[in-house]
């Protein structure tokens, strides 16, 4: 068949063998269009209906094949949506709405290298995120509706949850809870309360490990010599009743941090756990058990006790 405006330049040829060519006169596949070199006809196939909506399919100079749709919403879908190439870049599996560079709904994704290894990234139905390793059935990291963050285990009641030993070169602690001693005179081997037992476990990190840091700043209000002192001592905290009195001493001694001192400086700080029965308040008391300090909360004259969490459960 040929186009009579064109000099009988064939357009459409069927072959002996059932191979169909489109401006192509010697096709050698079931259906070829358009001839190699051919800047001004490239092969173009264009998709009508649905109102005036339209689908093209066409070959350019780049040696790409490119699949474009004047709709603005609907992108290009392959199969009634199982993969879709949305207007904005964004591709789509499993859904004609994608969100994201790549959307897979109600699916996961498979990452395999060349030795066969392989990974799976999973969005629970629970609402959680899994990467699994298939080669040996078993997670590797957890991520709950929470936030919470399990390596090795599904995690359950803290922030990070590791089932193995864990290597750092550094551990790092904000504080749960900052006492600013107040202004005042303070008699050493006197004990002052400064939190208790139930304040401490209403902060809700649990029983453990904790840390008090003492922030030790006296030298003009009796303290000793010219110093700064940062003290720490860890203890193990429960949230339990005793009729144990348990205490902590903070002795300061050799050069202080911060400062140079002129000598060692005399001044101690004590922390202890009171504990009774019988309604007596669990009381965190601490003194000063060198000397007797005055304080107003300037330099020289302060005294911080911060808490942190070390560990344990």
């Amino acid at each position: 068949m040929n186009d009579a405006l064109s000099s009988a330049t064939d357009v459409l040829v069927l072959d002996r063998s059932g191979n169909v060519g489109i401006r192509n006169t010697s096709p050698d596949k079931m259906l070829t269009l358009g001839t190699n070199n051919d800047t001004s006809n490239p092969a173009y196939i264009r998709l009508k209906g649905h109102n005036t909506l339209e689908g093209n399919i066409y070959k350019t100079a780049d040696y790409g094949i490119y699949m474009d749709t004047n709709s603005n919403n609907q992108g290009i879908r392959i199969d009634g949506g199982k993969l879709v190439l949305g207007m904005t870049g964004n591709v789509g599996i499993g859904t004609i709405s994608p969100q994201d560079k790549l959307h897979v709904y109600d699916g996961d994704i498979g990452i395999e290298n060349s030795s066969g290894k392989r990974y799976r990234l999973i969005a629970e139905a629970s609402g959680g995120f899994t990467i699994r390793d298939q080669n040996a059935a078993a997670g590797r990291l957890y991520i709950n509706t929470s936030g919470y963050v399990g390596i090795g285990t599904s995690p359950t009641s803290h922030k990070l949850e590791v089932d193995g030993n864990v290597k750092a070169k550094a551990y790092s602690s904000d504080y749960i809870a900052l006492y600013n001693i107040g202004s005042g005179s303070y008699t050493a081997g006197t004990w002052y309360d400064f939190t208790d037992r139930t304040t401490i476990a209403n902060y809700g990190y649990g029983n453990g490990m904790y840390i008090f840091r003492i922030y030790d700043d006296t030298f003009g209000g009796g303290g000793g010599n010219y110093f700064i002192n940062y003290l720490s001592e860890p203890f193990w905290f429960e949230n339990t009743a005793s009729n144990a009195t348990r205490g902590m001493e903070f002795t300061i001694s050799g050069v202080a941090m911060g400062h140079a001192a002129n000598g060692f400086p005399s001044n101690k700080i004590r922390i202890r756990l009171l504990e009774n029965y019988g309604g007596v308040p669990h009381d965190f008391q601490w003194s000063p058990g060198g000397s007797n300090l005055t304080l107003d909360q300037t330099s020289g004259k302060r005294v911080y006790i911060y808490l942190h969490k070390w560990g344990g459960t």
